[in-house]
Parts: C-alpha cells; sequence; structure tokens
C-alpha cells in the first residue's frame, strides 16, 4: 500500500483523502511524514504525523479511529468524554496531537500524549496525568520490576474498570484494598498502547478523578480522591463528580454511576447481574410480543441505586423489570 501511494503522490507531502460514513461529513487529512526525530525530541518518543484538517461537524469517535489508523497511535478515551460530540476544526500542517488538542478544547477537554497513548478527557485530569504517575511511581518501593515494563495493554469491551484494576494489580501481586470506592461501569474497548502498570493503573482511577495511594510495602494499594491543588496543575479546576453524602451512615446499599451510548442492552443487563451475583431471566413473552432484548441503550446516572439503574436502562426499551428470588426478571413493559 505504501508503495502505491509513493507512485501517486511526492515524498514530499503524501496526502490521503478519507471519507467517512453516511453519518459523518468528509474528513480531509493530509499526512507529511518524516524519517528522524526533529530538533529537541526525545529519541524514546516516536514523532507523530503532521495533517491538514477540515473538520465541520464530524464526530469525535470516526475521527480518533481514522487517526489511529493514519499515525499508528492508541487514543484513550476518558469515560466522561461524549464519542458522538461533533468536531469543528481545521488545522494545516500540524502535529497530530496537537490538531486532536485544539480541536477537542472548546469542549473543555485536552488531548495529551501519556505513556504509549494519546489520552483525550477534561483539562485538568489531562494535565495532571504526569504528576499522577510520578506521585505513584514513587511509592512503589524497588526494584519496581513489572510495574515499569512496557507492554501492550488495552481492556476489552464490556469490562468493569474495578476487575481491570483489579487484574492489572494482580500481575504485580498487590490488591485493591476498596474496589467498591470505584463506581460501577461498563467501558468500551480502550486501547493505552505501549504503556507500563504505573500508567494503566494511573489511566483508569483518573477517569473517575481518584488515583492510587501504595502501603504496606508495595502489596496494598488503596483508590482515593485526587487533590488537583497538591498536584501543581494550573488553571481553574474542574467541576468533578462527588459521592452523595449520606448521614448517620444512612443508604448504605451499593450505588452505581453508568453513562453508556449506544449499547446493546443484553450484555449490559448481564454484566449487571453478574456484578450482584444475580441471574437474569428474560420472558419468553418478550418475543411474543415482537421485543427484542439486542435493542441499544444510552444512560447516564450516578449515586443510582441498583433498582434506578435497572429502570434506566429499560427506559426507553418498552420492558420493564422487577426482582425475585435473587434473580432479574426482564418482561414487556404493557
Amino acid at each position: 500500500m505504501r508503495y502505491a501511494i509513493n507512485r501517486l503522490f511526492s515524498k514530499q507531502n503524501r496526502t490521503f483523502l478519507i471519507c467517512s460514513t453516511a453519518f459523518c461529513l468528509q474528513l480531509l487529512v493530509a499526512c507529511v511524514w518524516t524519517d528522524k526525530p526533529a530538533a529537541g525530541q526525545s529519541r524514546g518518543r516516536r514523532e507523530l504525523p503532521r495533517l491538514s484538517v477540515n473538520w465541520n461537524g464530524t464526530q469525535l469517535r470516526p475521527v480518533v479511529e481514522r487517526l489511529q489508523q493514519i499515525g499508528d497511535v492508541s487514543v484513550w478515551i476518558d469515560r466522561r468524554v461524549d464519542p458522538y460530540v461533533e468536531l469543528n476544526h481545521q488545522a494545516e500542517d500540524q502535529p497530530l496531537d496537537e490538531v486532536l488538542d485544539a480541536a477537542v478544547s472548546s469542549h473543555g477537554w485536552r488531548a495529551v500524549r501519556f505513556g504509549g497513548c494519546l489520552y483525550v478527557g477534561p483539562k485538568e485530569t489531562a494535565e495532571a496525568l504526569p504528576a499522577l504517575a510520578s506521585a505513584l511511581r514513587s511509592e512503589i518501593p524497588k526494584p519496581r520490576g513489572q510495574w515499569t515494563k512496557r507492554l501492550p495493554r488495552a481492556t476489552p469491551r464490556g469490562a468493569e474498570p474495578r476487575k481491570i484494576l483489579g487484574e492489572t494489580l494482580s500481575e504485580v501481586r498487590t490488591g485493591l484494598t476498596n474496589p467498591e470506592a470505584i463506581p460501577f461501569d461498563i467501558w468500551p474497548e480502550r486501547n493505552a498502547g505501549s504503556s507500563t502498570l504505573v500508567e494503566l493503573t494511573v489511566l483508569v482511577l483518573a477517569g473517575f478523578d481518584m488515583r492510587a495511594e501504595v502501603s504496606d510495602a508495595g502489596r496494598s494499594l488503596k483508590a482515593v480522591p485526587i487533590d488537583y491543588a497538591s498536584l501543581g496543575s494550573e488553571g481553574i479546576p474542574a467541576k468533578r463528580r462527588r459521592p452523595v453524602k449520606r448521614a448517620n451512615g444512612a443508604g448504605r446499599s451499593r450505588v452505581y454511576t453508568l453513562r453508556i451510548r449506544e449499547q446493546p442492552l443484553k450484555p449490559i443487563v448481564e454484566q449487571l447481574a453478574e456484578s450482584t451475583k444475580r441471574l437474569v431471566r428474560w420472558e419468553r413473552s418478550i418475543a411474543a410480543a415482537g421485543l427484542r432484548t439486542d435493542v441499544r441503550v444510552s444512560i447516564d446516572v450516578e449515586q443510582a441505586t441498583f433498582d434506578e439503574l435497572l429502570a434506566a436502562l429499560l427506559e426507553e426499551t418498552s420492558l420493564r423489570h422487577r426482582l425475585e428470588d435473587g434473580a432479574i426478571v426482564i418482561e414487556p413493559a404493557n
């Protein structure tokens, strides 16, 4: 493919015309590749291609997918970023990361290089990532070994962040002492590129405005809120989600924070059931009524009870739920 491109375009400026799907406007990207690092650039950090773009109402998600293909770069989108937001930006002959950074800035986000990926998330969090990684590394006793080994790291679709973190820490025989502090969430596939366990831990927790606190000679890790002021981050602190305070220990039942967009219903319900050690019973009357269990749903809830979360999931589906003898029963609403 590269040789075909060389025949069509000059070596100095190779231009790619990329057409988006019928749901997106045309995306024009011009890439200029260089063979050696620019002056002052670290040899350990690969230079990203330079782009010329004209995005007019183009959604973030297809833009990221195209950029990952063109630039051979992994993009980690923070859970608080809407991947379907529209971008309106023009640039000419600029580095890929700077182009994306400028494009998302109007939404209060930043795109910054961190570890082996390009992170897209709230400005305050993005600027704090290096300090968070440095703080975590300093708390881990030497030798750090597996903590700092750089490997391809990704999270599968439908995974829970607390399980991702638990599996990550098991590689270094470290336990998470308070998994319940991480709100329940279901993630799409995310790719951290060639990153260390320190960097992946920072990425997972930062999406909840949390950081890792190490204890017991590195054998235990606790998720605690980020104190952005102590990290010396600049600018006005972003408004962050905080747990609801309950007086006198009331309401200690588990609560959920979940944000999903256009995901199939059935796997989400099954994942919720598994996390609460419940069974799911999909009534035969669903098919008889001409309803489907793979309908796509979108919700954004905070501090919801399990019952409230299920009600929100099913609100637009013509289905309803009831909890019965340790099982979740899904049936037609009428």
